[in-house]
């Protein structure tokens, strides 16, 4: 405190200044004031406390903030990472599990017609439930082409064995990250199924195509550019994606006929072509072809053993698309060969047929059955020249071209039709 006459310093406790002795008068502050000081030195220990606080707050949310985004960094690289996308591969594998192995295949292209998820399960169920792996362990993780590809190799025991097998899965790393982040790796390349781009399918012109069960789209048909006659009769489509597995491909035939083939795509088997042949028909289709041929050689055999002309028959074959002179003739040459004064048949009944093989003649079947049948001939003798008659069985095979209308067939020409009938 300080005299308020001569300005000097004192003491709070001095009753008097001691330089010029005048009386010290003592300023005592009202309650107001100490409470309003008090306020004010509790409130900056407060702010000050709280200021501290915070900042120890926010030191501990950053450091656990940065622990968090450290970990999180390292558990996605072992989630992401080679080792790991290969152990789930595998375990999927093991399980069956076609929905799990169907995210591996890394298809990436817009065009997922014939490589959706439905086709991988309806193609591998059989396949993935046949899987033996029982147990396994990953041995090793390599990287080559610069850290762009990588192979996991595993050791495993199948069910039923206690030998130990090696196996490997193939990995490749893809442009797009994971989470913007993390490597995005993805099985490119394995015993396993993989997917072949641009299969090439032929089919016979104008076939209605389904390809694992899915329609073939003229969008997928390439112009034929061939102007050969064996090429022209096809229509080329190129399919952008396809399993490497067998599929089931079906084709209707501008005739009717549905053929049904199995094709297996791979990198070294990249196109197919169906063609018609007595394996990928049906055999309601063969027994329906088989009756017919028995049914039309026994109209035509008959005719010619009584001498029938053409004109007699020719309604038994009359059609739009037949071309009845050339089938006149065909019968004529027929009837022809088949007399004879010395060999004579009188009788023939088809036992049997099967078809030899199957092709196509335009829009028109080519068939060459193998027939069975019992006969009768009657002779001369060489001896008395008296008539007799010979029984017997044979086999022949006749080639006959038919047409089709509304499931049923009618002939349209025959070649290499037997003529000759043993009489020993």
């Amino acid at each position: 405190m300080y005299c308020s006459v001569c300005g000097a310093e004192c003491k709070k406790e001095d009753a008097f200044c001691g330089e010029c002795g005048a009386k010290l008068e003592k300023k005592e502050e009202n309650k107001s004031q100490k409470i309003e000081k008090t306020n004010i030195k509790e409130t900056r220990t407060k702010e000050k406390n709280t200021i501290t606080k915070k900042n120890k707050v926010m030191i501990v949310s950053i450091l656990i903030a940065l622990v968090l985004l450290f970990g999180g960094y390292q558990v996605g690289r072992h989630i992401y990472s080679p080792k790991t996308v290969a152990d789930r591969y595998i375990k999927a594998i093991q399980n069956g599990d076609a929905d799990a192995l169907y995210k591996y295949l890394g298809i990436e292209e817009d065009d997922h017609t014939f490589v959706t998820k439905k086709i991988f399960k309806e193609l591998t169920d059989d396949e993935t439930k046949s899987k033996t792996i029982e147990n396994y362990k990953i041995t090793d993780v390599t990287y080559s082409s610069g850290n762009l590809s990588a192979t996991v190799s595993f050791k495993y025991t199948s069910k039923g064995s206690a030998s130990e097998s090696t196996g490997q899965v193939y990995l490749t790393k893809k442009s797009k990250k994971n989470l913007f982040i993390f490597d995005n790796w993805k099985v490119s390349n394995s015993n396993e199924t993989t997917v072949v781009k641009d299969f090439i399918l032929k089919v016979p012109t104008g076939s209605k195509v389904t390809y694992a069960g899915v329609n073939v789209e003229d969008k997928y048909l390439e112009k034929n550019k061939d102007d050969s006659k064996i090429e022209a009769s096809y229509d080329v489509y190129v399919l952008p994606q396809v399993f490497a597995v067998k599929t089931k491909v079906t084709a209707i035939l501008s005739n009717g006929i549905t053929i049904e083939e199995d094709v297996t795509p791979s990198n070294y088997h990249t196109n197919a072509t169906l063609t018609l042949s007595r394996d990928n028909v049906s055999n309601e289709v063969q027994k329906n072809l088989n009756a017919s041929a028995k049914e039309i050689l026994t109209t035509i055999y008959n005719a010619a053993i009584e001498k029938k002309s053409f004109e007699e028959i020719k309604k038994n074959f009359e059609n739009k698309d037949v071309d009845l002179e050339k089938l006149e003739k065909s019968y004529q040459e027929f009837v022809s060969s088949l007399s004879s004064e010395s060999n004579q048949l009188t009788k023939i009944e088809f036992q049997d047929s099967s078809i030899y093989s199957l092709g196509m003649d335009g829009e028109n079947l080519k068939i060459r059955f193998k027939l069975k049948y019992d006969y009768t001939v009657k002779y001369n003798s060489y001896f008395s020249n008296e008539e007799q008659t010979h029984n017997d069985s044979a086999s022949s095979y006749i080639t006959l071209i038919l047409g089709i209308k509304e499931n049923s067939y009618y002939l349209v020409d025959f070649e290499n039709i037997v003529t000759y009938f043993s009489r020993y």
